[in-house]
This record gives structure tokens, sequence and C-alpha cells, in this order.
């Protein structure tokens, strides 16, 4: 009886100590007061929201790999300073036309591997904060429905962007453009974006006369 109990409670003790330990996975972060820079790692942590303990001062922040399935204002109001964001591999199904109406500096955004579809999830103005500061920004690998047209009118206030990446609609996977010159589609596919391509991979055919 009394190498039974002792068992039983060495198994509740194993047992307490890993839920105790999962519960307590936080996000790590890092200053490099060189770049002037605090970096948040809060990847593959099995979040449904980004933490409300991190540093406000955050200029690069790594959600990749969670449960996140919205963007709005409130979620990224915290990180006014917030340069490189990274939100690939989640659940996004929609961003909120304000979602980065408070990230001003946003210099690279990674939506990529998502649930976004460019008719229903991309609704015009959303990049309008981001006009002047994205460089980088790749939707890649989010499109799942063949009857959808190219987000161009929320794509062309990003007027500073050099490196888009994105799905494509005609069977490829991906179209990876560097930019900036005028670029129109004359491949019938709808694309129509005030934007340059100068090297073009996996993409469509552009006319950049």
């Amino acid at each position: 009886m009394i190498i039974l109990l002792i068992f039983c409670l060495q198994i509740q003790t194993i047992v307490s100590l890993h839920s105790r330990n999962s519960a307590n996975l936080k996000c790590a972060w890092q200053t490099d007061i060189k770049k002037n820079a605090t970096i948040v790692d809060c990847s593959n942590l099995e979040l449904t929201e980004i933490p409300d303990d991190i540093p406000a001062s955050t200029t690069h922040l790594d959600v990749s790999g969670n449960y996140l399935k919205t963007l709005t204002d409130k979620t990224l109001s915290s990180f006014q300073n917030l340069q490189v964001l990274d939100a690939s591999n989640n659940l996004l199904q929609k961003l909120d036309v304000d979602a980065f109406k408070l990230t001003p500096t946003l210099q690279s955004l990674n939506l990529a591997r998502n649930h976004l579809k460019w008719d229903d999830s991309i609704p015009l103005g959303v990049f309008k904060p981001l006009g002047k500061s994205l460089l980088h920004l790749d939707i890649s690998q989010n499109l799942d429905d063949t009857n959808s047209t190219y987000p161009d009118g929320a794509l062309a206030d990003l007027s500073s962007l050099q490196v888009l990446k994105m799905d494509c609609l005609n069977g490829k996977i991906y179209c990876f453009l560097l930019l900036p010159m005028m670029c129109k589609s004359k491949s019938g596919l709808g694309l129509d974006l005030d934007l340059s391509p100068i090297f073009i991979e996996n993409g469509l055919d552009l006319d950049l006369t």
C-alpha cells in the first residue's frame, strides 16, 4: 500500500511539472543596443493571441507557427516602433482594415502560409498606413480560391515596396517580384499593380515597357 502510494505521488509530481512547464512557455526577447532594436520571439507557442506582456519598445516580432486567426487594430496597438513582423504559419483568415494603423514604421511583413483569401481577407486601405515604410511583403501560399482576383487595390498603397511575394492565379505557386517600376499584366490574370518588377521568378507575363 505504501509502495503504491509513493508510486502514485511520483506520477502526480511528473504530470504536475509537465503541466507547469507547458503553461510557462513564454516569448523570449533580447535587446540590441547598437542597433536600437528589441527582438521578441513568440514563435511556435500555440498562441491564439499576442501576449500583453511584450515590451512596447519591440522592433522585431516573430509570432509565426501559432494559431492566430485575425489581425486587428488592437492586436498591434502596443508596438508603434515595430519594424519587422513575422506572422507566417498561422490560421489568419482576415486582416482588419485598421490592423496596421498604429505601426507606421513597419518595414517587413510576412503573412505567408495562412488562410487569407484576397477578395475577402485583404481589404482596401489595410496597407495605407504602411505606404511609405513597408519594403518587403510576403503573402504567398495563402490563396485557395481559384475564382479570386489580385488585391491590386490594397497593394497600390505601398509606394515604397521593394519585394513582393504572392500567389499566382495561373496555377503556379507564387510570384516573386522585386520592385519598383510600372507593370501591367498582359496575361489576362487581372493584375494591374502600380508596382514594378525588375526580377520575376515563377511569375507572370508582365509588360515592363
